[in-house]
Formats: structure tokens, C-alpha cells, sequence
């Protein structure tokens, strides 16, 4: 076998067809490839340069959501959840029940507070019974007493004027009778007593006594008559009095104070149960159900969530390298699903970054809040991602 040199023939050898036909084969084929890594080369620099081009005029896409100002609804006391009023995504305005609460401890002291407000009660009617029957029988014993009083005055009175009438008579009697000054009356303590003319000396006399005696008995029933009369005065006072007076002998007027401070108990124990039925401050948006029925909550526990759907806003995620070029009051372009565009507005710069969420380079980033500047955001699902584009100055 003759070793002929790689890639010659001798010139009056024969070059077999076969042999052609690979060689060009295999020249096109290397011919194809250059053009296939010529043509990828020239898209990957247009790619690049496009997207410098890009980043030159825009600054860039990043990554956003659609948010809205939400309120968390949440438990003021432990408690467990009794029923959900309201249902994801429903519109409420001002106080409208969204959960109710249930509180088994509130619901023992209520129970037991109102066991104890009808106990109070029966003790208030009991003495209130017994209230009237003992005032009946005092109002009889002031009724008969007085009775007796004002019968005792009239008979003080009548005597008192016959008494009066008496010294009247004996007075007249003996100024009528024309006077004596016989010449054997020289004592002169019997010189001023009078005597008729045809009556001895010992019948003036008791004339006289007679007058005195009516005088001191009338003056005597009238000292009675002002005793009894201060006391008919004081029976009065006394039958004013005496509803309060038995009243308060029985006990009412404290078991009345008692049910009094029961009621306003219970009251502020029933004041702690309509708060268990949390209501919307105002008009929104439901949000995330955070509980469902039947879940123990502890004070401060998230139950669900209220958006204000007037008030949207996106929050751009700026990687903190790129800060240098946002300021407040820029413009952005915002893209939301389907080509929907809007412009917006930096309205604050958050004064700290966080975490860059999934990525594993270790950088930060700022949250930053948009608002619409012109139109006003589309009326997407709060959540929603979008892209937004800021200027590069």
C-alpha cells in the first residue's frame, strides 16, 4: 500500500467520486454553521445595543404591584370567630358588620349578671309589698290619731266658747247692776265690789268669783287648743313623710339602688357584646379573609382586611444602586396587563431598604410608592404586577 501525503492526489491518479462528493458535502456544511454563528453573533450585538439603547432613554423596567391603602380588622379581646359577614372582594361603606366575635367569658358573666339583676328585682318587688302593707297600717294608725286630734280640738274649742260666753254674761251681769257704797262697807277692800240693790253683799261676790273662774278656764282651753293644733301640724308633717319613711324601713329604697347598679353593669357587659359585631369605619373594599369561623383569635390577632379602593398606589421595587437617579416628584411610565399605560409620580423616598426578596446576590431595595399623575390607575385586581419604567436623568 502506498501512503500517499494528507489532502494531495498525484496528478495522473484518478480521485475517486466518492470522495468528491464527501468533500463537498462537508464544506457546505462547515460553510452553513459560520453563517448560523455569524448571523447569532450579529442579533445577540443588536439585542445588546437595543437594550443599552433602551436603558439609555428609560432607565430601565422594574417590578411593581398595584396596592391600596388597607385597614387590618383586628380583635380587641381573645375570643373566637362566630360568623364572617362579609365575603372577599364586596364593597362596604360606614358600619357595616363585617365579623362576628364570640367571647365565652363575656357570655358567663352576662348570664350571670342577669341571673343577678332578676334576683335584685324579685328583692325590690317583695319590698315594695311589704312597703304597702306597712304603710297601710300606718297611714290608719295617722288617719285615726288625726281623727281623734281634730275631734278632741273641736270639743276644746266648744268648751272654750262656752266658757268665754260665761264671762261675757257674768260681765254684763254685773255691769248692769248699779253699784253700792253703802256707808257700812267702810273696809275699803269691799268699797269696788258692786251690789245690786236688792242683793246682798255675798252674791256680788260670787258674781264676781264666777266671772274669774270662766276667764281662767277659758284661757286654760285655749293653751289645749294651740297643744292639739301643733299636734294635728306635726301628724301632718308625718303623713308626708311616711311613704318615705316605710319605704326605706323595708329596704327599698336600697334594693332600688342595688337594681340600679346591676342595670348599669349589665349594660356595660351587653356595650361589650355589640362590640364583638366589628363594623367598617368607613367605605372600602373587602380584603384577604384572614380567619374563618369557628378560629380562636387572641387580642391583636389579624381577621381580615379593608381596602380603600379610592386610594391606590404601586409600589415600584428600586434596587438601592439605582437610587442615585430617583428623586421625589419624577415621572414614571407605568405598564400595566395588556398594554395599558399610565403616567405616575414618585411621591416619597422610604427612608430604609429591605431584603431583595428572592434574589441571591445579597442586594436591597426601596419600595417605592407611585401615584397617578393625569388618569388614574386602571381598575386592575389590587396585586396586580406591573412595570414601571423611570427616566434616566
Amino acid at each position: 500500500m502506498t501512503v500517499r501525503p494528507f489532502g494531495r492526489w498525484p496528478a495522473d491518479e484518478h480521485v475517486p467520486s466518492d470522495s468528491m462528493n464527501g468533500s463537498s458535502s462537508s464544506s457546505h456544511s462547515l460553510i452553513d454553521f459560520g453563517r448560523l454563528i455569524l448571523f447569532g453573533g450579529a442579533a445577540l450585538l443588536a439585542g445588546v445595543a437595543c437594550a443599552g439603547w433602551l436603558d439609555g432613554h428609560r432607565g430601565g423596567g422594574l417590578p411593581g404591584t398595584l396596592q391600596a391603602r388597607s385597614l387590618t380588622i383586628t380583635a380587641a379581646r381573645p375570643c373566637t370567630v362566630a360568623e364572617l359577614l362579609v365575603e372577599t372582594g364586596q364593597t362596604v361603606t360606614a358600619d357595616t358588620p363585617l365579623v362576628r366575635l364570640y367571647d365565652e367569658k363575656l357570655e358567663a358573666r352576662l348570664a350571670h349578671q342577669q341571673r343577678e339583676l332578676d334576683r335584685l328585682r324579685a328583692e325590690v318587688t317583695r319590698a315594695t309589698a311589704a312597703a304597702e302593707v306597712e304603710l297601710g297600717w300606718r297611714r290608719r294608725e295617722l288617719q285615726s290619731e288625726v281623727f281623734t286630734a281634730q275631734m278632741t280640738l273641736a270639743t276644746l274649742q266648744n268648751e272654750r266658747l262656752s266658757r268665754q260666753v260665761e264671762q261675757i254674761a257674768w260681765r254684763e251681769h254685773l255691769a248692769s247692776t248699779p253699784a253700792w257704797t253703802g256707808e257700812s262697807a267702810s273696809d275699803p277692800f269691799l268699797r269696788p265690789i258692786t251690789l245690786s240693790a236688792t242683793a246682798t253683799g255675798l252674791e256680788r261676790l260670787q258674781a264676781v268669783l264666777k266671772e274669774d273662774a270662766a276667764a281662767v278656764a277659758a284661757e286654760s282651753l285655749t293653751a289645749k287648743i294651740q297643744l292639739c293644733e301643733a299636734r294635728l301640724e306635726e301628724l301632718a308633717a308625718l303623713q308626708q313623710r311616711l311613704d318615705a319613711n316605710v319605704r326605706l324601713s323595708a329596704g327599698v329604697e336600697v334594693a332600688e339602688r342595688r337594681v340600679s347598679a346591676a342595670e348599669a353593669e349589665l349594660a356595660a357587659l351587653q356595650d361589650q357584646q355589640r362590640q364583638l359585631t366589628l363594623r367598617s369605619a368607613g367605605y372600602g373594599v373587602v380584603g384577604l379573609l384572614l380567619r374563618q369561623p369557628g378560629d380562636r383569635l387572641a387580642e391583636g390577632d389579624a381577621i381580615l382586611e379593608l381596602l380603600d379602593d379610592d386610594q391606590r398606589t404601586v409600589q415600584a421595587r428600586v434596587p438601592t444602586e439605582r437610587l442615585g437617579g430617583v428623586r421625589v416628584g419624577d415621572e414614571v411610565a407605568v405598564v400595566f396587563p395588556d398594554d395599558i399605560r399610565r403616567t405616575g409620580v414618585v411621591v416619597a423616598i422610604p427612608p430604609q431598604a429591605v431584603a431583595g426578596g428572592a434574589s441571591s446576590t445579597g442586594t436591597t431595595e426601596l419600595q417605592i410608592p407611585i401615584a397617578p399623575r393625569g388618569k388614574l390607575w386602571p381598575k386592575t385586581p389590587i396585586g396586580t404586577r406591573v412595570d414601571v419604567i423611570l427616566s434616566r436623568r
